[in-house]
């Protein structure tokens, strides 16, 4: 019994074996050893080469004191209390807004920073009101895939977004 595998080569099943073909399995290798040091290839590379069809910010420049992943981008804070952030930006994920900073969070789409006046800002993704922070002071937020949750000055916890009822 017989079958191709499209881009991996031939494979037999025999006695409950499968044997692989050995140049499907060094072509697989070696696709996988430069997509893991490159990259997936859809996304800001570290030589700063990107897909043009995907609006792309890249990678910032040192003196920062955090950083946050998200699903497709990341953010980091300055040591100014600036914020900048990179990669997929689709949503506006990393469209940052102007101010000082002393925290910040990165969701699916959407990023979060808590200001040096305790008040929460977020952009990106608003499709479950992930990034509509409620009015408050805080002393910390944190991002979830589609939620977003902060601790506020009282010592309670506050989350919103999708099943953010929930959550709490």
């Amino acid at each position: 019994m017989s079958s191709v595998i499209s881009g991996l080569g031939s494979f037999w099943l025999k006695r409950g074996r499968v044997r692989v073909a050995a140049a499907a399995v060094l072509a697989l290798l070696a696709a996988v050893l430069v997509a893991a040091a490159l990259g997936a290839g859809d996304r800001a590379q570290p030589d700063g080469s990107v897909d043009a069809a995907e609006a792309l910010i890249p990678a910032p420049s040192p003196d920062y004191e955090a950083v946050a992943a998200g699903d497709r981008h990341s953010c980091a804070l300055r040591t100014d209390g600036t914020v900048t952030c990179w990669g997929d930006n689709w949503a506006g994920q990393a469209d940052t807004p102007a101010g000082t900073y002393r925290a910040i969070a990165a969701g699916d789409r959407f990023s979060c920073a808590l200001g040096i006046d305790s008040t929460i800002t977020c952009w990106g993704a608003r499709w479950y009101g992930q990034a509509d922070a409620p009015a408050g002071t805080y002393e910390a937020v944190a991002a979830g895939d589609r939620h977003s949750c902060a601790l506020r000055t009282d010592g309670t916890i506050t989350c919103w977004g999708k099943s953010a009822v929930r959550l709490v």
